[in-house]
């Protein structure tokens, strides 16, 4: 890679400059990318181009996706696109160099474009609208994460390892969704103490997200925008800990979700904080599961398994609405906080005592 990537918010498109040939450059950017070679749509488009890679060295030699290696004379795009752009140096179609084995059209100084021979291992340009990838496009995380603040956000598609995130503070200042490509994807939070700072939507899908830093009133993830769980195992290192998973600032959003042996999910910092626990299971959830007012929170549809046995109170302070749910050896904790209201669920034993005094309303109806 000689540059890039290069964004251009017009085409939602990063462009790389590959000191390759016309085969090798394509290989790379389907492989690394989820891309093709470069595509040219329109006039606005090839300034861009010509203005971002003009300087490269022997930039005569920058070749894009238009070619008629399949039949002469007939200009087709690498990607199949239908683009009927063109810009030809002189109107139309001119070869340079060896007439014979020109097929591949090259964009020389000025915009304009002329077709070369595969041959010289010049530049080629290649192109990806697709998903970030991480790490066979960007290196790490960190590298993903920057790149999207600067480019509007986007989806960082995460490939199967374990991805560490940095030892300093990281933030998230563009809507980003950090998705698993397959199973075995493994996102750590920092040993030290490094928070992931929100100020705009995250979401992660199908992965494990892992605490391991054993602090308090601190977060993994500090929601000061929002964040979103879908389909993930949120689970913590350091063990019975008082650590906060999430400084709820914004909303939260936990879905078909695994939420286990952390010390407490989330807390407030705000007054948007909001929690939302719907189709998942919370197990052993030992400190503050949900709490510290003005926190909102509604779970739906969960299982709760040995929540609130460190003696810390489960629901504290905030305001949460428990409906349909299976709670499972709930500890002494879990009725000592406050503002809860507990319906329609299942105790498959004896209901803990409840802190009368907190405004706790447990029943209405309750199956035990």
């Amino acid at each position: 890679v000689h540059r890039g990537p290069v964004f251009n918010p017009a085409t939602g498109s990063r462009y790389y400059a590959l000191q390759a040939n016309f085969t090798a450059a394509r290989a790379w950017a389907q492989q690394r990318l989820k891309g093709d070679l470069a595509t040219i749509s329109n006039a606005a488009e090839n300034s861009f181009l010509d203005a971002n890679f003009a300087d490269l060295p022997n930039q005569d030699k920058l070749q894009i996706g238009l070619n008629d290696i399949a039949t002469e004379g007939t200009f087709a795009w690498a990607d199949g696109s239908a683009s009927a752009y063109r810009n030809w140096d002189g109107g139309t179609p001119q070869a340079a160099g060896n007439t014979a084995s020109a097929d591949i059209v090259q964009i020389v100084p000025g915009g304009t474009w002329l077709i070369r021979p595969d041959g010289f291992t010049p530049f080629t340009l290649v192109e990806s609208s697709a998903p970030l990838q991480v790490p066979s496009e960007f290196a790490t995380l960190r590298d993903a994460i920057n790149f999207a603040n600067t480019s509007g956000g986007g989806v960082i598609e995460v490939a199967p390892g374990v991805h560490n995130l940095p030892s300093t503070n990281l933030e998230i200042n563009a809507p980003v969704t950090i998705r698993a490509t397959g199973p075995g994807v493994e996102v750590r939070g920092s040993d030290q103490n490094a928070t992931l700072l929100i100020n705009a939507p995250l979401r992660f899908e199908n992965l494990i997200l892992t605490q391991r830093f054993q602090f308090s009133a601190m977060a993994i993830v500090n929601a000061a925008g929002s964040v979103d769980l879908q389909g993930v195992t949120l689970r913590s290192t350091t063990g019975q800990s008082a650590s906060v998973v999430f400084a709820a600032g914004g909303p939260v959003r936990v879905e078909r979700s695994v939420v286990r042996d952390v010390g407490a999910i989330a807390a407030a910092t705000g007054s948007g904080g909001s929690v939302t626990v719907v189709n998942s299971v919370i197990f052993r959830a030992l400190g503050v599961v949900l709490g510290a007012s003005p926190l909102r929170t509604t779970i739906t549809n969960c299982t709760l398994v040995e929540v609130g046995s460190s003696g810390s109170p489960v629901f504290n302070n905030g305001a949460t609405t428990i409906a349909n749910c299976l709670i499972v050896n709930p500890g002494s904790a879990f009725f000592t906080g406050t503002r809860a209201q507990v319906s329609y669920s299942l105790f498959p034993g004896a209901i803990p005592a409840t802190n009368n005094a907190g405004n706790n309303v447990i029943g209405v109806p309750l199956f035990v």
